[in-house]
């Protein structure tokens, strides 16, 4: 989902959780966390996945007060996408964020104020992901880097 993101940064939580307190959401960054194997790509399998690969930092987003007459405005909230492999080799996108305001597959920034933690469980919850479209055949690993994304 594209959200006007300036910076796409790829990370690995494979082997070691990408731990979500460690990353800046509000600086224009929009992360892609590679959970490896997501078993059938149910959303039930990739929550269990997203689970042993992210640590969720639930935060949310600030709201930013105008000062001498400047524009007020908002920081964002934890929003990032899962990236992983089903059992017919298909690379799965999730998307791990609010998505209210959402047109198509566009993401108003405005929208990623709120935490992606709905319940507040620090837990990825097969309701609080979405799923983007799968590209069939591709291995995320393989080499797939910005370009391959329209950027």
């Amino acid at each position: 989902m594209a959200t006007g993101a300036a910076r796409l940064i790829f990370l690995d939580g494979t082997q070691i959780p990408v731990d979500g307190h460690a990353l800046n959401f509000a600086a224009g960054n929009l992360y892609v966390v590679n959970i490896g194997n997501v078993g059938d790509g149910s959303a039930a399998a990739v929550a269990q996945a997203a689970n042993k690969a992210y640590v969720v930092a639930d935060t949310h987003g600030v709201a930013i007060t105008a000062l001498r007459g400047g524009m007020g405005g908002i920081t964002e909230g934890e929003h990032l996408t899962f990236m992983g492999r089903d059992d017919s080799g298909n690379a799965e996108y999730w998307f791990f964020g609010s998505v209210k305001g959402a047109v198509g597959a566009f993401v108003p920034a405005t929208s990623l104020f709120g935490s992606a933690d709905v319940n507040g469980n620090h837990q990825v919850d097969p309701g609080e992901i979405t799923h983007l479209p799968d590209i069939l055949g591709v291995i995320p690993a393989a080499g797939l880097v910005l370009g391959d994304l329209g950027g």
